[in-house]
């Protein structure tokens, strides 16, 4: 139930951040997932910073057929993850209606990052509803779920050729 009971939240709330320092924590959670994915596998790593003057993490796995991860440390503060063809965004919004929590996202990380480190997830494209959708999709002990999005032409185009008809399945990384 979210934190404004039934009525939800005020319109007003939709368009407000009072304290994005809220999520800065994110960003120790953050570099300690990143920590622990380099001594716990065989991986390389290096450290960049993003145009947007982002701090940001890449880590490949040794088995080129297990998905990188690029972890980005945003100034809002907040985390973009990018692994296989999927970006998630932690916090999502951030905006004062939205009932995200450190903890919450803490625990949302971490699920990310056990399907990336085991290969339960992938990529593929599906067309319904006269439109291409590019879906990621996970699996593991507590279920199965994704994200879904409706591709432009142009993001089709660049997904068509990199996500074969059957699906961009990937490998787990190798343990270190």
């Amino acid at each position: 139930m979210s934190r404004w009971g039934d009525a939800g939240p005020p319109q007003e709330a939709y368009s407000r951040v009072t304290d994005p320092g809220r999520f800065a924590s994110l960003h120790e959670i953050g570099r300690q997932a990143v920590a622990d994915l380099i001594t716990g596998f065989d991986v390389r790593w290096y450290r960049f910073t993003t145009a947007d003057r982002h701090e940001a993490v890449l880590i490949t796995p040794a088995d080129p057929a297990a998905a990188p991860l690029t972890v980005e440390f945003t100034a809002f503060p907040g985390l973009v993850l990018r692994f296989g063809l999927t970006e998630a965004y932690l916090p999502v919004c951030g905006c004062d209606a939205c009932d995200d929590s450190v903890p919450g996202l803490a625990d949302e990380l971490h699920g990310m990052l056990d399907y990336l480190t085991a290969g339960t997830f992938g990529d593929r494209l599906e067309f319904e509803d006269d439109a291409w959708w590019h879906v990621g999709w996970y699996r593991g002990s507590a279920g199965t779920g994704g994200s879904r999005s409706r591709l432009t032409a142009d993001r089709f185009a660049e997904l068509r050729g990199l996500i074969p008809d059957a699906g961009l399945d990937f490998a787990p990384w190798p343990v270190g």
